[in-house]
């Protein structure tokens, strides 16, 4: 039977996960990860559509008739990637009564998109100036700081958010071994604290107590933490707790074929959320 999106791409990453044993590092977001972005419009692909691309190596896709739009050809043979756009729509289901019942929703519509590399007459734009790293970890605090979020920091062992008090626990500053380090832990925390009830209310609706819940949130705050960090130019670094996480989510993939593409969705809403608190911050939207 052929294999839809969602479990082309788990299995995709699958394999990596189980090849590459303690040394796997998160595939979703590469060191250099500037997003995928569209090729015509300019817009950054997001939440799912961002993470498969991302996958792919990122860069700039369009659709074929975009390519064409731009003076381009996709070369004859290439396979093209699907994406998914999802559409709302609205339904009047007539009653007896003479009356009708509205019914409103969304619905999967899929195009085809093909990167840079597959097609012939085009030459992408120089990539912007990288900036001092002291200018991106400056713009990460300036996110985190706009968000508002109680943020405690002390000399313990472990890093977590609480969400009963609505509060951040990280360890003092000097226990991280790099700047990296911080930024990656604190920005996963964040990604968790957008699921309080009081913002996108993702730790309810989750929490039912399974170790499937727990792996799923766990993604969100992986693949939400290194889009931020993407998003400041800042690189993605490994957990300590590496193989234990590898572990859990290699078991629910396999099961859940939707579960890593569903967390790219999630995370992307966190993304959103959290950077429109610092909206006249100058970041770099990585993408569905």
């Amino acid at each position: 039977m052929k294999q839809n999106i969602f479990e082309r791409v788990t299995a995709r990453i699958l394999e990596q996960m189980e090849a590459a044993a303690g040394d796997w590092t998160k595939p979703w977001i590469p060191v250099d990860f500037g997003g995928a972005t569209n090729a015509l419009t300019g817009v950054a692909y997001k939440g799912g559509n961002s993470f498969i691309l991302g996958l792919l190596g990122g860069g700039y896709w369009a659709t074929y008739r975009q390519w064409q739009t731009l003076g381009a050809q996709v070369r004859k043979g290439e396979e093209g990637v699907q994406c998914i756009k999802w559409v709302n729509y609205q339904q009047e289901v007539p009653q007896t009564t003479g009356d009708s019942l509205s019914f409103n929703g969304m619905f999967p519509n899929c195009f085809t998109v093909f990167s840079a590399a597959q097609v012939d007459g085009w030459q992408a734009p120089p990539p912007p100036e990288p900036m001092p790293e002291c200018e991106r970890m400056a713009m990460a605090d300036a996110i985190v700081a706009a968000t508002g979020a109680s943020i405690r920091q002390q000399r313990q062992d472990r890093a977590y958010y609480a969400p009963a008090p609505d509060y951040i626990s990280l360890p003092a500053l000097d226990q991280f071994a790099s700047s990296e380090d911080f930024y990656s832990v604190l920005m996963h925390e964040l990604t968790h604290w957008t699921g309080h009830s009081s913002r996108l209310d993702r730790l309810k609706t989750n929490g039912t107590g399974k170790r499937s819940d727990y792996a799923f949130e766990e993604l969100v705050a992986e693949i939400g933490a290194a889009f931020l960090l993407a998003g400041c130019g800042l690189s993605v670094e490994p957990r300590q707790d590496h193989a234990e996480y590898l572990a859990s989510w290699i078991k629910y993939c396999k099961t859940e074929p939707n579960l890593i593409i569903s967390a790219a969705s999630q995370a992307q809403k966190a993304f959103d959320y959290i950077v429109a608190f610092s909206m006249e911050a100058p970041v770099q939207e990585v993408a569905a």
